[in-house]
This record gives C-alpha cells, structure tokens and sequence, in this order.
C-alpha cells in the first residue's frame, strides 16, 4: 500500500515538474516571437490642432491660394532646368572649394624664420593665421604646423611660393565643388521667401486671435528655415571664398614625439563600463527568472501541501 502511495506521489510531482517545463517553453517561444514594437512615426500635426483653426482661417487661406500657386510655379525651378544649369555654368561661376596640406623639411635652424615667412605671406594677400602649433627640439623650436587662409584668387600663387621654402616631402590639393548643393539652396530660398510674403498678406488680414495665431505659428517656421538656409549659403562662400592652406615644417633629424598616455584614465574607464554590463546582465536575468520562479512556488506550495496532508492522515491510520 505505502509502495503505492509513493509511486502515485512521483508522478504528481512529475506531473507538477512537466508543467513548469512546458510554461517556461511557451514563454521562451512567444517571447522570442513577438514582433520588435515600431516607434510610432512623428505628428506633423495633431488631431487636436488641425481643427483648431477657425472657419475665418479657412476662407483666408482658400482666397489666397490661387496667388500662392502662382507665386509658387512662378519662382520654382524645376529639375531639368535645374540639371541643365549646373551643367553648363561656366568654370568662373561654379562653387569649388579648394584645399591643401603639404609637409616641407626646411634647412637647420631655419624653421621659426620659414614659419614666420608663411604668416607673413597669408597675410599680405589679405588672408589669416587660423591655427598653428610648434614643438621644441632640444630646447628650439624645430617643427610645427601652420594653418592658413587666403583668398581662393591666390591659392596657387600662395602654395607654389610656400613649397619653394624647403623640400617637399608630401603635398594633397583637394577641390570640392559645392555648385549643385548651392543653386538648390538658392531655389529653396526663393520659395520660402515666396511664403513668406503671402503669410505677411494674411497676417493683415487676419480677423481674429486665432487666426493671428495660426498665421504667426507658420510664419515664423518659414522664417527660420529662411534663416538656416541664409547660414548654410554664407558658410559655403566663405569656404569657397578663402582657401586652406595647412603647412607642416620640420627641420633635419627631427623625430616626431609620441605622447606618453598611462592609460590610467581608460583603464579606469573600461572597469566601469564592464561593472555597469554586469550589474545590467543581473537586472536581465533576474527579470527573466523571477517570473518562472513565482510559477514555480505557485504549482509547488499546492502540492507540497497536499503531500504533507496526506502524509498526515496516513500517519494517522497507522
């Protein structure tokens, strides 16, 4: 009878064991097969806002469509003619940006008088010191780095004169033409622009604080991509404008220094990002674990407790 009663308890707790094992699978499974949640695209506009404008707003906007279109097509280019253009500017119009890094051994002892030649000269055409950096050689100063800017009308000469200060031991001379990124900008300029007048036409007509609202709002988007584009169309002017120039001198026997790095502060770095990966991989586990542990202890206290039950009431009749 008790050799009975404790092969019928095996399988209870097999049973019990058998079931655990089949949650933990189909957890794993769905987990593993649930589709990466998309982040939900930007709102333009939100429900609430785009019926917040008034019926006034409305019968604004409809009488001035018509003169927006035509400003619109009028000041437009299309991308044909907008392909063609750039095709056939002229050398002296396209927007070319050009550069040039170049490395000279200059004689003994001449390198400060060689460096000072070259500020010199930038600025005699009108151009300027940008950045420079020296370093000391047994206590004098025997290389460093200058770079320059100089009017673009002057590249070349300003190049040749500072490759004959020493002998060149390599040079790169880089053109970027920046022609078809400059008339899309000048395109997109005039239509904003175009907005722009028509949004100051309904600003005066506007009735209600609402519409003044609703007007401003869009106005002042316009506005700043105005400016953004005015920001970008001068920064590409000014680098076609000027060109660089990046000049490194060294005199004879002069080797380059390598800092000296510890590497205290990476070491210390890599220690904690490796202490912040496992403290992450134990939140993981845990939260994957915990919730087959809680079904664990639940399907295991109702059979622990009807197992002590039973072996109290076979105690009992014996």
């Amino acid at each position: 009878m008790e050799a009975r009663e404790r092969k019928w308890d095996r399988r209870v707790v097999l049973a019990a064991a058998l079931v655990l094992v089949i949650s933990i699978i189909l957890g794993l499974a769905v987990f593993a097969c649930a589709p990466a949640r998309a982040p939900a695209p930007p709102e333009l506009l939100e429900k609430g806002e785009e019926g917040a404008a008034a019926p006034q707003m409305e019968a604004l906007l409809l009488e001035e469509d018509a003169s927006r279109e035509a400003v619109e097509v009028g000041e437009a280019v299309p991308a044909e003619e907008l392909a063609v253009s750039e095709a056939y500017l002229p050398a002296g119009k396209r927007k070319v940006i050009r550069n040039a890094q170049t490395s000279l051994e200059v004689e003994e002892g001449k390198f400060s008088e060689t460096f000072d030649r070259i500020v010199l000269l930038a600025e005699s055409v009108g151009g300027w010191v940008s950045s420079s950096d020296s370093q000391a050689w047994e206590g004098e100063l025997a290389s460093g780095t200058v770079v320059i800017r100089v009017p673009a009308k002057n590249f070349t000469s300003v190049l040749t004169q500072i490759k004959a200060m020493g002998k060149i031991l390599s040079i790169n001379i880089q053109g970027s033409d920046v022609t078809p990124e400059y008339v899309d900008l000048e395109s997109r300029l005039r239509n904003l622009k175009a907005q722009e007048r028509i949004l100051l036409e309904l600003m005066g007509k506007a009735e209600t604080i609402g519409d003044t609202i609703a007007v401003q709002t869009q106005l002042s988007y316009v506005q700043q991509e105005i400016e953004i584009i005015k920001g970008r169309m001068q920064y590409l002017d000014d680098l076609v404008a000027f060109s660089t120039i990046q000049a490194y001198l060294k005199e004879p026997e002069v080797k380059e220094r390598e800092p000296i790095e510890w590497g205290f502060g990476d070491a210390f770095y890599s220690a904690l990002k490796m202490f912040v990966e496992v403290i992450q991989g134990v939140i993981v586990f845990l939260g994957a674990v915990l919730p087959l542990v809680i079904l664990g202890f639940v399907i295991y206290l109702p059979i622990r407790y009807y197992l002590r039950k039973r072996r109290e009431r076979r105690t009992a009749q014996q």
